[in-house]
């Protein structure tokens, strides 16, 4: 994790069962191969013995090679796995689970939940992004998805997945707390200031309000005495040996305040350098310059308009779609997904940028990446044809290609 000035660790830490989600039934003896071992391995969970369940869930894993219903099995073995300290082999059968249960939300939440813990934040954005597109009511992935934006210092796109959340549950403290976090990376340190200090009245002992509150006292505006008897409400809300030791770290200014992320051009092939302030009549002048120049064909113009668009107004979903449909015309399709990407994130329902950036993986030859997002338009779409179409072509062995829907 990184380790900055607020504490974070309200906004998705939690012990293994806790947070990660364990559904689904049991299934009973001599069923098919494998269920007998699973069962066993179920009854071990509860328990408590988790190295006799991941034994039992490893025979389950390999006798029902070949099945459709493997995901089950791989999810409670990733599971077992996190318990036990073993965090890649973890995140290896929350991968398997979410292969071969495409549309399971538990299997997605877990990858991503687990993601998230070991510090592999861009990779969670993807897996959390789906996970929130397949449950759209589902506050968990959407704050988990807030703290993977946190993570990588896109503060607006934090703040756009704290507040989804907040709709669902409105007086959530630590969705509150990570919403405070994104206003004062997004450099609105009175914001974060104001919500924090509702945050703490409202809710006096949830700890890590209290210590967000004293560092934004301290770093956003250098109110000493404020921030000491904030840190003396954070030490009688808090819990565990470390707290004194952080708070003393705190007051000693070593715990240094979050700067805003800088994304290189390797980093992020779009390249993008967002102005200080989001001006949408520049962005929609742009955006207008960008059309006429498509329209005419002249699509290396058009890009850098599109490209302006975006830089005056990082939430113009549009002008991140339609800087896509520019980028696949160039034939540059690391730039096209990533602007499609971009588009998602504003909007994780449209079918139309999910299913170019489907396109665009099959076009590289990540059929199964293509697969998969077809898949999720046609959950939201069923009669969509394109993507009906596009993965009959995968499953031809993606010897054809597809045109672009504008």
């Amino acid at each position: 994790m990184i380790d900055s000035m607020l504490d974070r660790k309200g906004t998705y830490a939690a012990p293994l069962m806790a947070g990660l989600l364990l559904v689904g039934g049991i299934f009973g003896c001599g069923r098919g191969p494998g269920d007998a071992e699973y069962e066993k391995g179920m009854r071990a969970i509860r328990e408590g013995r988790l190295v006799r369940a991941r034994a039992h869930l490893e025979k389950a894993v390999r006798q029902r090679a070949g099945r459709g219903d493997t995901g089950p099995a791989c999810n409670r073995l990733g599971m077992v796995l996190w318990e036990l300290g073993a965090p890649g082999d973890a995140i290896e059968a929350f991968q398997k689970s979410r292969t071969r249960s495409p549309d399971s939300f538990d299997a997605l939440y877990n990858l991503g939940y687990a993601l998230v813990s070991e510090g592999r934040a861009e990779h969670a954005e993807e897996v959390l992004t789906e996970a929130a597109l397949v449950h759209p009511q589902d506050a968990q992935s959407l704050q988990l998805l807030g703290a993977a934006f946190l993570e990588q210092g896109k503060w607006d796109r934090a703040r756009q997945a704290y507040e989804r959340a907040l709709r669902r549950r409105p007086d959530d403290p630590a969705l509150l707390c990570g919403l405070a976090l994104a206003e004062y990376g997004a450099q609105d340190p009175s914001s974060a200031l104001k919500r924090l200090q509702a945050l703490t009245k409202g809710h006096p002992g949830y700890a890590p309000g209290h210590f967000n509150l004293a560092a934004v006292y301290r770093f956003g505006f250098n109110r000493s005495g404020d921030a000491d008897r904030a840190l003396n409400a954070y030490l009688e809300a808090a819990e565990g040996p470390d707290a004194r030791e952080r708070a003393a770290r705190l007051r000693r200014g070593e715990t240094p305040p979050p700067r805003r992320a800088r994304r290189t051009r390797e980093e992020d092939p779009l390249g993008l350098e967002p102005r200080p302030e989001r001006d949408r009549a520049a962005a929609t002048e742009a955006f207008g310059r960008a059309f006429r120049h498509y329209a005419a064909g002249d699509f290396d113009e058009a890009a850098q308009w599109y490209t302006r668009a975006v830089e005056h107004d990082e939430t113009y979903e549009e002008a991140f779609y339609n800087l896509g449909l520019t980028y696949h015309k160039l034939d540059r399709l690391d730039a096209a997904a990533a602007a499609y990407r971009r588009a998602l994130e504003l909007n994780p329902a449209s079918a139309r940028a999910r299913y170019n950036l489907a396109l665009v993986h099959y076009q590289r030859g990540n059929l199964r990446e293509a697969q998969r997002e077809a898949r999720a338009v046609l959950a939201q779409h069923p009669d969509h044809r394109s993507s009906e179409h596009l993965i009959r072509l995968i499953r031809e062995n993606g010897e054809e290609r597809d045109g672009e829907e504008e």
